[in-house]
């Protein structure tokens, strides 16, 4: 049986959505974190600056995972049938990209001294917040995605008299 949403062009305008704006949101993320980690003077603070932006890089990595799978399980024709299962990953990218945006958002804002060993710390920090954040709005399409998929109601009419009814009920009529 084909999954449903191959029936739904709603769902497929949707997850057309999602590869587009995520692939334009990995980008800015890996491209942003890969600017600030080419930008740390790692002369002045050898550690610490190369450690800062390796969560973003495995948000990233998750996210695009994610995105992967989705798309793979929709070409297969089982997106509907392993919804659940992508429902939580894009829940733990979710907050993995969420997180991963609050430590920037910190650290673009309380953290002076560390800025000492960014060169240009303005226009990859406003970058990498700006693909978090569509990475985010991606998975909250993604979700509505996973709403349009799954199985049909039945077209065969009220179920059997009883059925899904507690044992008083039945007892009952």
């Amino acid at each position: 049986m084909a999954d449903p949403i191959y029936n739904n062009g709603a769902a497929i305008f949707f997850l057309c959505l999602c590869s587009i704006l995520g692939t334009i949101g990995l980008g800015l993320t890996v491209g942003g974190a890969g600017g600030l980690h080419a930008d740390c003077d790692a002369s002045r603070f050898p550690s610490s600056c190369a450690d800062t932006f390796r969560p973003i890089w495995w948000a990233a990595c998750l996210e695009a995972g994610v995105l992967f799978a989705a798309f793979a399980l929709t070409l297969a024709g089982t997106l509907g049938h392993t919804r659940v299962a992508v429902s939580a990953l894009v829940a733990v990218a979710s907050l993995q990209l969420w997180s991963q945006l609050e430590a920037v958002l910190q650290l673009y804002e309380t953290d002076p001294k560390f800025y000492v060993q960014i060169e240009s710390r303005e226009e990859e920090l406003d970058v990498v917040m700006a693909g978090l954040i569509m990475l985010s709005m991606v998975n909250l399409v993604l979700v509505v995605v996973l709403g349009f998929t799954g199985p049909r109601p039945s077209a065969k009419g009220p179920a059997a008299a009883g059925a899904g009814r507690r044992p008083v009920q039945a007892a009952a009529s």
